[in-house]
């Protein structure tokens, strides 16, 4: 099943799965990306071991993306923590 962006936000629960396809926008340092689809944009955070070797990612290369979100409850920020990344031909 893949939501949307939007509305996997609206549904975003502290450690729910969940699996996004649209684009890695930008590098925002170490780990910390952002990531968007047609919907909306967020920060993930990818590990390079789970980038796939010998490919180059940038706003043109659309993925799919899964892991878990992170939702911090005092500032209420949302961020995906990437645990598999594909590139989607």
């Amino acid at each position: 099943l893949h939501l949307s962006l939007r509305r996997q936000r609206q549904m975003c629960i502290r450690d729910r799965h969940a699996t996004l396809r649209g684009f890695i926008v930008s590098h925002d340092g170490g780990e910390h990306y952002t990531f968007a689809d047609d919907t909306g944009r967020m920060k993930v955070e990818i590990d390079a071991k789970y980038f796939p070797p010998g490919v180059k990612i940038d706003d043109k290369v659309r993925v799919e993306i899964t892991g878990e979100f992170d939702k911090d409850l005092v500032g209420n920020k949302v961020e995906l923590d990437v645990k598999q990344l594909v590139v989607v031909r």
